[in-house]
């Protein structure tokens, strides 16, 4: 990973620079639907759930395990503890009354908005895989559903969608993947590695069945060596 873009990771984790915006600017734009990938544009268009086949399923590599090691060392903690206990605006006037701007606590709410709108752009980028990410998520739900109605309000307030649109469409890619892919017992990364992966090729004659089982049990075999 270039040294460019660690730094840029490194910002999220650094309580001075709350005021940096990580990850795309508030400012209204022009042509959000420009140059944009096809699920969260088609998300910024319907507000409907993105759904998780309109990115490109791979396997995640080494980079994307040396991202999110980096992504949980800046995790912002601290604010992720007095958030969960103490957060309670409900729209955006109430949350600009509690945590006024300079405040300790905008401060951590601050953190948290710029941390998951980042991981949003690397997801919907294709730079970060979702699979991992979600498979660990760090308290995505949780947050999102006492903070996107500020953001919802936020963003009618302004009359400008793309405000924390990275967020949103993380957070609602992270409930498609859990109804659509997420499947209990470790199914959902077996079915990723290759354990239920048959040949290609389907042989063909009475022992069709014994050759497919006879793969599946090589395949899972050469995966545990």
């Amino acid at each position: 990973m270039n040294r460019a873009f660690a730094a840029r990771l490194a910002l999220g984790s650094n309580h001075h620079t709350s005021g940096v915006r990580v990850g795309h600017s508030s400012a209204p734009r022009k042509h959000l639907n420009h140059s944009y990938p096809s699920a969260r544009r088609s998300f910024i268009n319907s507000e409907s759930t993105p759904k998780t086949q309109d990115l490109p399923k791979r396997r995640p590599t080494k980079q994307d395990a040396e991202i999110l090691v980096q992504l949980w060392q800046i995790f912002p903690r601290e604010a992720y503890r007095w958030f969960q206990g103490n957060f309670s605006a409900k729209t955006l006037e109430e949350h600009d009354k509690k945590y006024p701007p300079g405040s300790l606590e905008r401060d951590y709410i601050t953190q948290l908005r710029e941390f998951y709108e980042t991981v949003g752009v690397l997801v919907s980028q294709g730079v970060l895989s979702e699979d991992l990410f979600f498979d660990v998520a760090f308290h995505l739900s949780g947050v999102w559903e006492k903070l996107g109605p500020v953001i919802k309000d936020w963003q009618r307030a302004k009359n400008n969608p793309a405000i924390e649109e990275n967020m949103e469409w993380l957070a609602r890619r992270y409930e498609s993947w859990l109804k659509t892919v997420w499947k209990p017992g470790l199914k959902w990364k077996t079915r990723n590695v290759g354990y239920d992966q048959v040949p290609r090729r389907r042989p063909k004659g009475k022992d069709s069945t014994r050759a497919i089982r006879e793969a599946r049990r090589e395949r899972a075999s050469e995966i545990s060596r």
